[in-house]
């Protein structure tokens, strides 16, 4: 069997013995990779560097991300518009208790403004916007909804303007034309329906219901005038006559609105005087709210019962079935019937899957639930059918005039009870102090009691007054007018642009984006740039060279100092590699490789052997990158016949050595291309071919392929003393090296150090040296370099 592999006694082995490389650095190595590589390093100026090599690539991807978002946002993203209407809104019915009422102690205040701001959201007025100006109905704003009036409440904006009487009404939207139209529908629409005598879109019955309840308030007000009122101021001044004619009543001197002094009953305790006002004023003012109640209860049970009447003539006259059934899907009875349907239609759907006859009990028991459930919704349907129609008709019928929902039956009855609860209460206080007044023998206390109640009702009769005047003049008005309406008009600059803002933010996103993704590719690269960090993770010498001096720069001011400082790196690496000379008898062998492709060791090599051919030393350089040769082209040389024509037997080795820079070195190309690399170089040739050149030559440098895309090297290296490991400036990755060497290791191939290539910084590394005198020869050719 054929192992080429394996060392026989008939191969040559390599020198066994190196005095830089002790088997023990090799196990001190194998213990450090156990103990697990080093932590990760952030170097700054790397991250600048890199950016600085790569900032083509990301504003290139900048552009291709960029552009295509932002063209999106200016096509998606619209800027919008916004237009404003003011109406001013004046009350006809100001409240004429405003004065007797203490809103400290009502805790009520005027709230005919917020009234209206709630009304011109109300159902009746945005359904009026669409039917007064149709076509907004058509807008982009509109056009595919459901429900075009929800849709406008959500975009209307209404406020009341600080210290005014206008309300303000606004509309944002991306076309400026669309929200001018809009809010002007809308604010036409709001006038329509708060000024009905002007318009045929409230239905008349509502100006009845005004009617009717203005009615039932004046019948109630006179009333309680001549009951409550007049009686009583009567019985409480034959008090006070009574009082006065019995002498017991001191009297303070008070003036008048026309500054004459007055005579006033002097009370003993003023505290309890002004509780006494209080209460009964507050008893006053619960007797008119509940008056006005009352008087609305009675109006709007009456409008009821004749909506009631001729809905049974014409039971779908007013409220359409679709609004019915809406209401009957919201009832929690049949909410919970629906439920229980759609479980048992699953059951049922799940048992016709599973049963193969339709005779199945638990299918036929499935059936029946479900019938009888179907049969339950129905008998419901029937049953609750015309109770909702009632109840919407009563709600339906209390739209008041200015456009809002007025208060139903039930919500008048509720505030009816608590208005006579309340009375109760200040009723029984006013006992109360009724009790202290006669238990009081004092004639002055009760003088002083007496005026005060006489003075609540007599200014109760004033506002009475006032009212009934109030009601018989506007009866037949509605509650506000609305003098002036300022229209809206298109609005000529944005209000909300958010394009031109997503489209500054997008592009600074994303390049913000790339550069913390770049940084992050680029610390975890772990980029070859600190020699000692290197030196740490392969545990090996690390050599620095400095960039190539160009040719041109030869001539140029200062090219000395960088082809000398580069030559004097190479020198530490070449003496680091040759070291004391051997034996006449056996060359020193070294192996240039890099752990992938690209990172100079072909030009290391070419560099290393000029420069030990400059020192005097027999030096061959052996092309063994059968793969992809480039030494020939690097130096000059034409492509011929090399090292694969040796290795197969085909032309002696003496012939294909070529002198390279006359005679300086020698150069065996690799020849011509084979198939099969890997074959070659493990054949038993090459040890053979490596053992002759040593005896010929004191140094051999070979250049072979990289370590870890191909076996090559690890083959090669066999019969080598040793390898160098090639390494470029912010191009190769750490880890990346350290798996070359680990390979290295593992096929007992020495390293003899690890070279970086291009190191900018060298100086800092080796420390810069310059001579001081002046060279009376010439600069070194670049054949020498």
């Amino acid at each position: 069997m054929n192992t080429p592999d394996r060392s026989d006694a008939n191969l040559p082995a390599r020198l066994t013995s190196s005095p830089r490389y002790p088997a023990q650095v090799s196990a001190m190595r194998r213990e450090m990779d156990v103990a697990g590589a080093p932590s990760v390093t952030i170097d700054t100026r790397q991250l600048f560097r890199g950016l600085a090599r790569n900032w083509w690539r990301i504003l290139l991807v900048w552009l291709v991300v960029s552009a295509p978002l932002v063209y999106v946002i200016y096509t998606l993203v619209e800027p919008t518009y916004q237009a404003s209407s003011l109406v001013l809104v004046e009350s006809n019915q100001n409240d004429p208790f405003s004065a007797f009422s203490n809103p400290a102690l009502s805790g009520q205040a005027p709230t005919y403004l917020k009234t209206q701001l709630v009304s011109v959201t109300s159902d009746p007025v945005l359904a009026g916007a669409f039917v007064v100006e149709p076509r907004i109905a058509k807008f982009s704003m509109f056009k595919n909804s459901n429900d075009p009036a929800a849709e406008l409440r959500k975009r209307l904006e209404v406020q009341i303007l600080p210290d005014t009487n206008f309300i303000k009404i606004s509309l944002e939207s991306t076309n400026p034309q669309e929200a001018a139209d809009t809010v002007n529908a809308v604010a036409l629409a709001y006038k329509l329906a708060t000024q009905p005598d002007d318009t045929q879109l409230v239905p008349p019955a509502i100006t009845g219901l005004r009617k009717d309840t203005a009615q039932a308030e004046v019948a109630a007000l006179e009333e309680y005038r001549k009951k409550e009122i007049d009686s009583k101021i009567k019985m409480k001044k034959d008090a006070l006559l009574k009082l006065a004619k019995n002498g017991g009543v001191q009297f303070k001197k008070d003036a008048n609105a026309k500054g004459e002094p007055v005579d006033t009953p002097q009370a003993t305790s003023d505290d309890l005087l002004e509780q006494f006002r209080s209460t009964n004023e507050l008893l006053m003012q619960t007797d008119f709210q509940l008056i006005e109640a009352e008087a609305k209860l009675t109006a709007r049970q009456a409008q009821a019962a004749g909506d009631v009447a001729s809905q049974s003539q014409a039971p779908d006259s007013n409220v359409p079935n679709e609004q019915i059934r809406e209401e009957f899907t919201r009832d929690p009875e049949v909410i919970e019937l629906v439920d229980r349907i759609k479980q048992v239609k699953n059951e049922l759907d799940h048992l016709e899957s599973i049963s193969r006859k339709k005779s199945d009990p638990s299918r036929k028991a499935a059936q029946t639930q479900l019938s009888k459930l179907e049969k339950q919704y129905y008998d419901l349907w029937e049953t609750k059918k015309g109770q909702i129609r009632e109840r919407l008709l009563v709600t339906t019928s209390g739209v008041a005039s200015n456009g809002e929902r007025g208060e139903s039956i039930p919500e008048l009855m509720q505030q009816i009870a608590v208005l006579k609860t309340k009375k109760d209460k200040l009723t029984e206080l006013y006992k109360k102090f009724e009790v202290t007044q006669k238990d009081s023998h004092a004639d002055t206390v009760q003088a002083a009691f007496l005026n005060t109640e006489l003075a609540n009702l007599t200014t109760a009769g004033q506002q009475i007054e006032r009212r009934l005047l109030q009601l018989k003049f506007t009866q037949d008005k509605s509650a506000v007018t609305i003098p002036r309406i300022d229209r809206a008009k298109a609005p000529r600059d944005s209000f909300n642009n958010k394009r031109l803002k997503f489209m500054a933010i997008v592009p600074v996103v994303v390049l913000g984006a790339l550069l913390g993704l770049f940084l992050l590719l680029e610390i975890r690269a772990e980029r070859v740039v600190n020699p000692d960090s290197l030196s740490s993770r392969v545990q090996s010498e690390v050599y620095a060279l400095p960039p190539i001096p160009r040719q041109r720069a030869i001539g140029a001011s200062g090219p000395d100092d960088q082809i000398d400082r580069f030559i004097q790196r190479l020198d530490h690496l070449r003496f680091a590699v040759c070291g004391e000379p051997h034996d006449a008898e056996m060359g020193r062998c070294v192996l240039v490789t890099s752990a992938i492709g690209g990172e100079g060791k072909t030009t290391l090599a070419a560099q290393l052997a000029a420069r030990c051919g400059n020192a005097g030393i027999s030096t061959l350089l052996i092309d063994a990158d059968l793969r992809r040769a480039s030494l020939c082209p690097l130096l000059e040389v034409p492509e011929g016949p090399g090292l694969s024509d040796a290795l197969q037997g085909d032309v002696k080795v003496d012939e294909l050595i070529i002198p390279v820079q006359g005679g300086t070195f020698h150069l065996l190309a690799a020849g011509t291309p084979v198939p099969d690399a890997s074959r070659i170089v493990q054949g038993r040739s090459f040890p053979m071919l490596i053992a002759q050149l040593r005896q010929t030559y004191e140094m051999i440098i070979i250049d072979s392929p990289p370590v870890l895309p191909v076996p090559d090297a690890l083959a090669l290296g066999r019969w080598t003393d040793g390898a160098l490991l090639a390494t470029r400036f912010e191009v190769s990755r750490s880890p990346q090296v350290e798996r070359a060497r680990r390979q290295l290791d593992n096929a007992g191939i020495p390293v003899l150090g690890t070279v970086i290539n291009g190191l900018r910084s060298s100086d800092s590394y080796y420390g810069r040296y310059t001579y001081s005198r002046q060279r009376a020869t010439q600069t070194p050719s670049a054949d020498a370099v």
